[in-house]
């Protein structure tokens, strides 16, 4: 291994452990506040079925520990995001440097989930715009009397609403099919590293490791916010 090709490595080594670290904290307030929103939902029914003067302070005490969470969840992200842009140019370089295939492809894959990841942004900007038109529009119809045209309205924009939900729930399988992609070649890559140099790169396995397995836990609160969107196309 040149010393280029060293050095070129050991930058991206770093800049790997600093964003899996990142990645996970940010992880963890995230997995915080899943379980957070549905100790409050169990805690709103609880305040609707049960005795509500003694369930307020408890809806209050919630809310508040979700705002801090919030807070402190937006931060990290943004933390993990200056991580992750620092991680993408130490990846590119050493890709540039060393020309291990699985490299580039883990590379190429991370630029795949990102342009899947700002897709949806799009759509989803657009899904909330449709909605807003749609309901402008029916704004001037509504509390007068029922008639088939109201009635066709509403259906077209639930139909449109439906359809962009569609969009939004393909680009997360794929975004999270690129991803699965992206961090098989970087654990190819790293058993293949510590097969050509011994114990000398375990701590770049250790590394892909935290990567890998943060991005498999990240699957955990992408189903609980879209359990909902199921059960409301279940009810429909």
């Amino acid at each position: 291994m040149s010393a280029e090709s060293s050095y070129a490595l050991q930058a991206y080594g770093r800049a790997m452990y600093q964003y899996a670290i990142a990645y996970w904290i940010s992880l963890g307030l995230v997995l915080i506040m899943v379980f957070a929103s549905m100790g409050m939902m169990f805690q709103n029914v609880e305040y609707f079925l049960g005795d509500m003067s003694s369930g307020s302070s408890g809806m209050v005490g919630f809310a508040v520990g979700q705002a801090i969470i919030l807070v402190l969840s937006s931060a990290s992200s943004i933390y993990m995001l200056v991580r992750y842009i620092q991680y993408l140019l130490r990846l590119k370089s050493a890709a540039e440097i060393v020309g291990d295939p699985n490299l580039q492809d883990h590379y190429k894959n991370e630029l795949r989930v990102i342009i899947v990841g700002v897709a949806a942004v799009i759509v989803g900007i657009i899904m909330v715009f449709s909605f807003l038109q749609g309901m402008l529009a029916n704004f001037s119809t509504m509390g007068t009397e029922y008639s088939s045209e109201l009635e066709s309205s509403i259906i077209s924009l639930l139909m449109r609403i439906f359809l962009w939900i569609l969009i939004l729930g393909a680009l997360g399988i794929l975004s999270l099919i690129f991803s699965i992609l992206s961090v098989i070649k970087l654990d190819d890559w790293a058993e293949g590293l510590l097969h050509q140099y011994g114990p000398n790169m375990g701590t770049i396995k250790e590394g892909t490791n935290l990567v890998k397995w943060g991005r498999i836990a990240a699957v955990i609160p992408i189903v609980n916010y879209i359990a909902p969107i199921i059960m409301l196309v279940g009810y429909t």
